[in-house]
């Protein structure tokens, strides 16, 4: 036999053996979801169950504990405050800069009341993430029960007026000090024109041609080494949304993450960000986020990282924004959902579902199982356990009399 007809007979075989395997990859795969899911449920804002349980032991016994989630639901955040109540953390990181997290802090844990209510009013809208009720509930949980709040990311293109009006209080230099109020002034002006008017987050001043001309003035100034930090980042902040750059986006959390690295090398951690920076490998959009960095470390110091990944099945999610609607949730076309539908043809009923993905992954490690589907393998080989909630709600905004 030549090698012409070699290679036609293996292709022969390949059309009829090639399914089966594919066929039998997917059997196994769904067997070893089956094998490995345990159920809880939420009664009374407490969990109950098999799931539960191992997700105690689990939080426990590890240093790290890192949620990767799916922004803007009312469950999410429960979930996560019922994490801080089975152990003693010592901070709490999330997915705010640093600089809009320390203003936050400070008027959780130093304001009074009717202060707080007035700084809400007037910046409740600026919080990112935590301007969600939930969101911003949890955070009162935590500055209640003295864990520090550390966070790393972009500035978000709407914080700036919150940024600046801090750094106006503290700066020394007079001219800073007028640009500061220049910011201010035009910040709010867009911010209620894009309520409004045009619905496009691009047109907010931190957007335009004119704010880079004022980071630029600061920049020529002298002034307090803080200053010149939270500036830089500033600009930086810009060119990541300028230029959709997910890379530099990454890069300027993990320098800020290990600027912060003193503060919870030797601590018992808890952070929140979305799903796509907790995995312990490579991220969904190709890079090596927080979750990788945290799993190295703590495997270097002979320690546990424990991964969560937790989406919602159905339901809607809330909008960041007063003026926009809840966006449905679709697992059809989602960008955490549409690779997670092994799963998904599993799930039944109305409790929460808990994948524990530790022996999946040792399969794919041992080439037993192997899947094409790259991010389906990036989330068995990222998190040591799935959570599913089968409905979400979407999150409101923290009322305040703007947004009620």
């Amino acid at each position: 036999m030549n090698s012409l007809q070699t290679a036609f007979y293996v292709s022969i075989i390949s059309l009829f053996l090639l399914p089966r395997i594919v066929m039998a990859q997917d059997s196994l795969l769904v067997r070893l979801a089956i094998d490995n899911q345990k159920e809880f449920n939420l009664e009374n804002n407490k969990f109950h169950g098999e799931g539960w349980e191992y997700i105690k032991r689990k939080t426990i016994n590890s240093k790290n504990i890192l949620v990767g989630e799916d922004h803007f639901s009312n469950e999410i955040p429960v979930f996560v405050k019922a994490l801080t109540d089975i152990t003693s953390f010592d901070n709490f990181y999330i997915e705010v800069d640093p600089y809009s997290t320390r203003i936050l802090e400070k008027s959780l844990k130093e304001y009074s009341d009717s202060e707080r209510q007035k700084f809400n009013a007037v910046y409740g809208e600026l919080f990112s993430f935590y301007s969600m009720e939930p969101e911003y509930k949890l955070l009162e949980h935590i500055a209640n029960n003295g864990i520090n709040l550390l966070g790393s990311d972009q500035i978000v293109m709407y914080a700036d007026r919150l940024i600046v009006q801090d750094l106006m209080t503290r700066s020394k230099n007079p001219s800073a000090k007028e640009i500061y109020s220049k910011i201010i002034e035009k910040s709010l002006i867009e911010f209620e024109r894009f309520h409004e008017v045009t619905k496009n987050p691009l047109t907010m001043y931190f957007m335009t041609s004119e704010f880079l001309d004022d980071i630029n003035k600061l920049e020529a100034l002298v002034l307090s080494e803080e200053e010149d930090m939270i500036i830089a980042d500033m600009k930086e902040s810009v060119t990541i949304y300028k230029e959709q750059n997910h890379r530099k986006r990454v890069r300027l959390i993990l320098n800020q993450l290990m600027k912060d690295y003193p503060e919870w090398k030797n601590s018992k951690n808890l952070f929140k960000y979305g799903a796509n920076h907790m995995a312990r490998g490579e991220s969904f959009l190709t890079t090596f986020d927080i979750g990788n960095m945290v799993a190295n470390i703590t495997e270097s110091n002979y320690q546990e990282s424990f991964h969560i990944m937790i989406i919602g099945e159905s339901g809607a999610l809330g909008s960041p924004f007063k003026s926009f609607p809840p966006n449905p949730i679709d697992i059809e076309n989602g960008f955490y959902l549409s690779y997670l539908k092994p799963f998904f043809n599993i799930t039944k009923g109305t409790n929460w579902k808990m994948f524990n993905l530790i022996p999946l992954r040792k399969m794919v490690e041992r080439r037993k199982l192997q899947l094409d589907n790259i991010n389906l393998l990036r989330v068995i080989k990222g998190f040591d356990i799935l959570v599913i909630v089968p409905e979400v709600t979407p999150a409101k905004l923290l009322t305040t009399p703007n947004n009620k």
